[in-house]
């Protein structure tokens, strides 16, 4: 009996503070020394991104354990819809090339603006994929592009000569970031929506880029700070508000991804302002991922790129000293009630022991 309740006891401990919040699959193990970077994850835990095979970066998926490369070499993948298309881009000696692999593995080239140019990097599940293409004067444009009819929409700037559509919603709004005036070093995150003018945002600072939007409008970026451009911070634009999300102690965070929960995962930096590391930011705390995984991995987590509803996490990080790419799955963690109840067992083990020993 005694030998049980020890058991029991130190069961309990062990699962009510041991418990990891994330497991770590490494993504793109390819040869020593290949990069690799996790870019985007889908509903169904699909994730794309790109590794390199041999002297070039190809597209790369991980689909149920499996990894392989497809569409474009070289390439990258940047965005996947729910329904596995994929929106990258393609390089070749006439410039680079946007492009969506469909899930019957066909590949549709997208049209520039006229220009010699293109990239693609985010797709809905309804068909329109934003990016940036180049105009005749090979100046770039934010995009969006809807596969169903072949139409090409210029969603212009916010005044200067450049703009990128960095991410698109359910809804077809735009989220991206966009030069301001001829002759004002200065950009600003934006929102195009079907049939409207981009408007921008940021934190006050003359710098801010937009880099994912949720179904609900809600947009990640970074900002720079009123009179200080050499300190950004990750920002949450709540469609009436810019929320200054703050770093990991350092002087710049950038919020990279977001889910309809409105979690966000960036990057920032520490006290040290030397490295970045991945962070996750919901109830209104940012949390080094660093510390949500076993620190024996020989994982250094660098940059959390995307998000999914159910929590999955991509991004790329630095493993045996070479850049990797990462998908991070929650783990089942006890609820409250539940750690209560393993600690009152563990109490009351001891309790009994003691009662022995008497």
């Amino acid at each position: 009996m005694r030998h049980i309740l020890l058991a029991l006891v130190a069961a309990a401990l062990a699962t009510s503070a041991g418990a990891q919040a994330y497991t770590i699959t490494n993504f793109g193990p390819f040869g020593a020394g290949a990069l690799s970077a996790a870019t985007d994850v889908n509903a169904s835990g699909v994730v794309i991104g790109y590794a390199a095979q041999t002297a070039s970066m190809r597209p790369l998926r991980y689909s149920a354990g499996s990894l392989s490369f497809f569409g474009p070499n070289p390439g990258w993948g940047w965005g996947i819809n729910d329904f596995g298309d994929v929106a990258g881009s393609s390089f070749g000696s006439g410039g680079s090339v946007a492009f969506v692999y469909h899930r019957n593995r066909a590949t549709t080239t997208l049209p520039t603006l006229g220009g010699n140019s293109a990239g693609a990097r985010d797709i809905n599940n309804a068909g329109f994929v934003t990016g940036q293409a180049n105009l005749a004067d090979n100046t770039g444009h934010a995009f969006r592009y809807d596969l169903n009819t072949g139409t090409m929409t210029d969603l212009g700037t916010l005044g200067g000569l450049t703009s990128t559509g960095m991410a698109i919603n359910a809804n077809g709004w735009v989220a991206g970031t966009s030069d301001l005036a001829l002759g004002v070093s200065a950009t600003r995150a934006f929102i195009a929506r079907p049939g409207q003018a981009m408007f921008g945002f940021g934190l006050g600072g003359d710098f801010s880029s937009a880099q994912d939007i949720n179904d609900a409008g809600k947009v990640v970026g970074q900002s720079s700070l009123p009179g200080n451009n050499e300190v950004s911070h990750a920002f949450l634009f709540t469609g009436e508000t810019v929320l200054d999300l703050g770093t990991l102690g350092g002087r710049i965070s950038t919020g990279y991804g977001i889910n309809d929960a409105d979690t966000v995962v960036g990057a920032s930096l520490k006290e040290d302002n030397n490295t970045f590391y991945a962070f996750i930011y919901q109830n209104g705390v940012m949390t080094d991922l660093n510390t949500l995984v076993d620190p024996s991995s020989g994982w250094v987590l660098n940059t959390a790129l995307k998000i999914n509803n159910a929590g999955v996490i991509v991004g790329m990080g630095t493993f045996a000293g070479v850049q990797r790419g990462f998908i991070l799955t929650p783990t089942a963690i006890p609820e409250p009630a539940t750690t209560a109840a393993l600690a009152g067992l563990a109490v009351l083990g001891l309790a009994v022991l003691r009662r022995r020993r008497w």
